[in-house]
């Protein structure tokens, strides 16, 4: 993720993010047609064993009416593994379980429901640039545990801008994947967002 606000101490680390994204096209039969309408938000704590290995707790909840999702609940443990810490830039990665629980409600998906314990893996990372001006990534790879054709594919790559007062612009472009997504919707989605943040 690309955090919103960030609480660092030796032993432990805690990252919120939160995003809303709307947007609309003109047609050319006149009126608007909506191209997006979603929303996140997300907590994860994480407590250092040692230098370099920790465990987390993650939460999500979102929407996405443009994909006929109404709410998704996502949370879980997992390990982390720090592989390496220069100069303001790191990789880490992580392995764990999370329950999902997810709700679609449009004409051809009639409050259908999807829920079950899935798998994550991921890692993010931010390579310092200058001293203004960072790049950052991160990738999560989510299949079920009984069925992994069910799965979640998310990726992101982006520029982050540093401004006074611990305040940072980020441009972000995101790809998400849903192998099983509402009836008649894509499974692929891939969107430009920027966001402003803090760090504490």
């Amino acid at each position: 993720p690309i955090p919103i606000v960030r609480f660092v101490k030796d032993e432990y680390r805690l990252t919120a993010d939160g995003s809303y994204v709307w947007g609309t096209n003109k047609k050319n039969s006149g009126g608007k047609e909506r191209t997006a309408n979603r929303g996140a938000a997300s907590l994860q704590a994480d407590l250092f064993w040692l230098d370099d290995i920790y465990c987390y707790l993650r939460s999500v909840i979102s929407y996405d009416r443009k994909q006929d999702l109404s709410r998704r609940f996502e949370t879980g443990p997992g390990f982390g593994y720090g592989l390496f810490r220069i100069s303001g830039s790191f990789l880490d990665l992580e392995l764990g379980a999370s329950y999902i629980d997810s709700k679609y409600n449009s004409d051809t998906s009639k409050d259908r429901k999807d829920h079950g314990i899935y798998l994550r893996s991921a890692e993010n990372g931010e390579l310092a640039l200058t001293s203004i001006l960072t790049l950052v990534e991160s990738v999560s790879y989510k299949p079920k545990l009984e069925d992994f054709d069910d799965y979640f594919l998310d990726g992101l790559i982006g520029i982050r801008f540093s401004l006074p007062s611990n305040l940072y612009l980020t441009v972000t472009l995101s790809d998400r994947y849903n192998n099983r997504p509402a009836s008649g919707k894509k499974k692929n989605d891939v969107y430009l967002v920027s966001s402003l943040g803090v760090n504490f």
